[in-house]
């Protein structure tokens, strides 16, 4: 969804400005997004310091007019360290955890997150429906993605093998 709104973004009226942990994973260059990369190190306390901080120097240095939260682990210390800030805070997904409780706990935090945010943006109703937001408060903001052509598929034949699970 974000490299789709980088990519069409009109580079003449935005300035997109993007942060991220570097996975070391190849990198996706838009000519109009400018790419923030955090690096890692083995100390998980310490890569997160290091955004925190890089993250509010950025943020203090840009003075940007709206600020794109995408959810991640801790969007309340974020909130918390930009309080004046115009954030929006963006959830693309729940918890996807097979055990229930962490299901729940986890996403409890993210609607508990949203309480300190003005403007929250979602994914799907059924999403905001399972996090119970406020619907005043939430605006949809449905998947993105471009639409792909094709060729239909034509079967001459059609061959299924069943194979066997070897133990």
């Amino acid at each position: 969804d974000l490299y789709m709104y980088g990519k069409y973004l009109d580079s003449q009226k935005y300035e997109v400005h993007y942060f991220c942990f570097d996975l070391n994973l190849p990198k996706i260059d838009l000519n109009n997004v400018e790419v923030h990369y955090q690096p890692l190190t083995s100390n998980r306390i310490s890569n997160y310091l290091k955004y925190f901080y890089n993250l509010n120097k950025l943020l203090t240095k840009e003075k940007f007019d709206v600020i794109f939260h995408v959810d991640s682990r801790y969007p309340l210390i974020i909130r918390m360290l930009n309080l004046f800030k115009p954030i929006i805070l963006d959830i693309r997904s729940g918890d996807l955890s097979n055990n229930k409780y962490k299901l729940w706990i986890k996403n409890k935090q993210i609607a508990f997150s949203t309480k300190f945010y003005r403007n929250v943006s979602i994914i799907s109703e059924s999403l905001r429906d399972t996090l119970n937001l406020d619907r005043n408060r939430t605006k949809i903001i449905p998947l993105g993605a471009e639409k792909q052509s094709t060729p239909p598929k034509e079967f001459q034949s059609f061959r299924l093998q069943i194979g066997r699970a070897h133990v």
